[in-house]
């Protein structure tokens, strides 16, 4: 569907999943008993040729001091999508969706990243978040509150670092950190032992290798981990790292259970062997 959104579509009492294209403009008048059956959301790219990206904007009642509040609708969301859109403001205040687990951004624009912020804001509940492709460069601090995230994708995003409390999210299983701007393997990840799936491929030059990736050792559940350049090849002392961490690995995990190392550089572990017989270090 396109256009503007029927009022008593939002109140049909046993609509459990909704999905939905747009034109550009559209608003979304949401008050506090539309939805109330809703598991699902999704809102989908334009069909509509020659438009890049359809306008946004979810119109919640706000109470006092400015905070967004649902009452009962959404209160059953359980995942909430948003595909190739120009968000204008803060679509839902996910803290106050106690069975939301699944949040989905895709190739958006924002009018200002502070909203984020706010949205993620005690939003303690959510096990699976995706923001990719949306250009941003700072990962939101209340990201990093979501204590119970298991599944976090930035991929294809603008960042260059990671805040210091990325290390809270030790729920993670899966990460995608994939196509942004880091010149290296954060150090926040250290603290992640849970993680099992690891993706920090560049998009291009920025990213070596400069110290010991030995600490993932420590991750026992580790079944998948890719380092790839898509551009330019890893320097010699990249090199160097991850043939030293290719062959801590194949020492520190049985042949069943070594996990997936991905890197793209098929002279590493003979330029780790090279240097350790030049100083007798094997």
């Amino acid at each position: 569907m396109h256009g503007s959104l029927t009022p008593g579509l939002c109140k049909l009492p046993n609509l459990t999943h909704f999905e939905c294209s747009s034109f550009p403009g559209d608003k979304f008048d949401v008050d506090h008993d539309h939805f109330t059956a809703l598991k699902s959301f999704t809102k989908t790219m334009t069909s509509e040729r020659g438009v890049d990206f359809s306008s946004f904007e979810f119109n919640v009642p706000a109470a006092r001091f400015g905070q967004l509040l649902v009452g009962d609708s959404f209160k059953l969301l359980r995942s909430f999508s948003i595909f190739q859109c120009h968000i204008k403001a803060s679509p839902l205040p996910f803290g106050q969706l106690s069975k939301l687990t699944s949040v989905s951004f895709v190739g958006c624009r924002f009018d200002s990243e502070c909203w984020l912020v706010l949205s993620f804001d005690r939003a303690t509940q959510l096990q699976e978040l995706a923001i990719t492709g949306c250009v941003l460069d700072t990962l939101p601090g209340s990201v990093c509150q979501l204590t119970n995230l298991q599944s976090l994708n930035m991929q294809d995003n603008c960042l260059a670092e990671l805040p210091l409390e990325f290390a809270n999210l030790t729920a993670l299983t899966s990460l995608d950190l994939s196509m942004n701007s880091l010149d290296g393997v954060p150090n926040a990840l250290e603290h992640l032992m849970n993680l099992k799936c690891i993706n920090l491929s560049s998009q291009d030059e920025v990213m070596q290798i400069t110290s010991p990736l030995t600490f993932l050792l420590k991750f026992t559940d580790l079944q998948h981990l890719v380092l790839t350049p898509t551009c330019e090849p890893w320097d010699g002392l990249s090199m160097f790292y991850i043939g030293h961490l290719e062959s801590a690995l194949e020492d520190a995990f049985p042949l069943g259970k070594r996990p997936r190392f991905d890197h793209n550089s098929s002279g590493a572990y003979s330029s780790w062997f090279n240097v350790c017989s030049l100083y007798n270090i094997v």
